[in-house]
């Protein structure tokens, strides 16, 4: 049994609203699981972080939620986070045959030069087959984990198998690298809202006004295609 994972600290709530309603277009039947410390009424199982966190912003800790790590009663979890949303198949990933684990680099404006695996990788999206011992040794780099600590425990542990940029694509690749967005839009699964400024907040950045507005048309329950950049 697989499962997907989000975190949400109370500010973002509009974002695990608007992941939902996407993620279910595609998947009726995976379980979301939502750590928060917030109040939320929604069809996510909700659990409780390990420790409280702060929301003024981004989460101050937001792998308070590395219990999930140890979930051994799935046989996958698939890290996600609700700045994000599911505009393709998302059963691509959840019924796929998953690594015990995996990422998507953390590459937006420039693929490393001579690349012999993956150097870094981005938290947003990973795939994870539980255990205690992962768990306990993210959790021991920093007393929390995220996404430093993810990649430092890896480097010395275990690298994971690299996962398609589709699979978690930056919007920063709309604005900085729109001949790759322009080619892959049309296999993109999930798009990452990446940044201080999300479409639920104020503050919009005109560089990304056409995606924020594609975020929006979900919310709505009126989805739209993306946009060629």
């Amino acid at each position: 049994m697989r499962a997907v994972h989000l975190f949400a600290a109370e500010n973002y709530l509009p974002g695990v609203d608007a992941f939902v309603k996407s993620f279910r277009l595609w998947d009726e039947e995976t379980e979301i699981i939502l750590t928060t410390d917030a109040d939320y009424e929604g069809e996510c199982r909700v659990v409780r972080p390990d420790k409280a966190y702060k929301s003024d912003g981004w989460p101050k800790a937001p792998f308070t939620c590395v219990h999930a790590f140890g979930f051994t009663e799935y046989d996958r979890i698939i890290f996600m986070q609700p700045d994000m949303l599911i505009t393709g198949d998302v059963k691509r990933i959840t019924r796929a045959t998953l690594p015990e684990f995996g990422a998507v680099p953390d590459y937006v404006k420039r693929q490393p030069d001579n690349l012999d695996g993956m150097l870094s990788f981005n938290d947003g999206l990973m795939v994870v087959k539980p255990s205690e011992e992962m768990r306990d040794g993210i959790k021991a780099v920093n007393g929390r984990g995220g996404q430093a600590a993810a990649n430092e425990w890896a480097a010395k542990n275990k690298r994971p198998t690299e996962l398609p940029y589709s699979w978690n694509i930056s919007k920063r690749w709309f604005g900085l690298r729109p001949n790759s967005w322009n080619d892959l839009r049309e296999q993109i699964i999930n798009v990452h809202y990446t940044g201080p400024d999300k479409p639920w907040m104020d503050g919009e950045d005109p560089t990304y006004k056409k995606l924020n507005d594609v975020w929006r048309s979900y919310a709505a329950g009126v989805p739209c295609k993306l946009p060629e950049a």
